[in-house]
């Protein structure tokens, strides 16, 4: 069995956690999505202690994921890997481990994004935060969809177009 990494790359609401639970019965694999284990970190759901510690998470389920990997079980990450260097590093870690790396990105147009988000806010899963519409709009900039040479660094790919 090839040992595979999955990466799933999105802004909030876009997919990226029902594709990682769906990937990790299918393939199977270990799923690691940062909100679920915030939520348990930060009871209270304070924004700004989820803000500091995000990253910090990401760190721990990244090296995580490599252990995983490297004892032969496919992983999941749900991240959103919003930048190429962070994508790049996952893609250089799958190297050294030689394992293989698939993205998933989720290229969803900010409409559908704001109602999905509308939709989440109002009945609010008891793993995921309060988003305010503003802060959907704040950090849309932020995120660096991967353009075609990116693309290339992956064993596969797939871009997934949700309308609804």
């Amino acid at each position: 069995m090839n040992t595979e990494l999955h990466i799933i790359c999105g802004l909030p609401c876009s997919g990226k956690s029902t594709l990682a639970k769906k990937l990790e019965v299918d393939l199977p694999g270990l799923r690691l999505g940062p909100d679920e284990w915030l939520v348990d970190l930060i009871p209270d759901r304070n924004q700004e202690e989820v803000g500091r510690q995000r990253p910090i998470l990401n760190s721990i389920q990244w090296k995580l994921a490599q252990r995983v990997l490297s004892l032969g079980c496919n992983v999941i990450l749900e991240h959103g890997f919003w930048s190429p260097q962070e994508r790049l590093e996952a893609a250089k870690g799958c190297a050294n481990l030689n394992v293989k790396i698939h993205l998933h990105y989720m290229n969803v147009a900010m409409s559908v994004l704001g109602s999905r988000l509308d939709r989440r806010n109002q009945n609010l899963p008891n793993d995921c935060f309060y988003i305010a519409p503003k802060m959907l709009e704040q950090w849309a900039p932020d995120f660096v969809p991967p353009d075609s040479d990116e693309l290339e660094l992956f064993n596969s790919y797939q871009i997934y177009e949700p309308e609804i």
